[in-house]
């Protein structure tokens, strides 16, 4: 399904209410990761040489600890009649689905065979 950038423009101008999606289940989960992630900052010295990343604290309030999944079921009927107005108050979605994940760019040869 290709569109092109005057596809989104018709629909610029668009209030999207939830009352206009019938969703038929919506999840919403909540994690905690078995350790607190680490967190560094690497400083560049002056002879542009990598050094060892230094420890800083969790600048996060603990929410990086967490990982949280949504998941949202919509009748496919009602999600392709919307699909165009959620891409366009959605600018980070559709970035997303413009930018394939470059799974087949990928390059795993390091002596591994199929």
């Amino acid at each position: 399904m290709e569109h092109s950038d005057s596809s989104f423009a018709n629909y610029a101008d668009l209030k999207l209410k939830s009352t206009h999606f019938s969703i038929s289940f919506i999840k919403i989960g909540f994690w905690q990761l078995d350790h607190p992630p680490d967190f560094e900052i690497e400083k560049v010295s002056q002879s542009r040489k990598r050094e060892k990343p230094e420890p800083v604290p969790d600048f996060t309030q603990e929410q990086a600890s967490c990982c949280r999944r949504h998941w949202i079921e919509v009748p496919e009927e009602d999600f392709d009649k919307h699909y165009e107005k959620i891409l366009v108050c959605c600018p980070r979605l559709k970035s997303i689905r413009e930018d394939h994940f470059p799974f087949r760019t990928l390059s795993f040869s390091n002596g591994l065979h199929h």
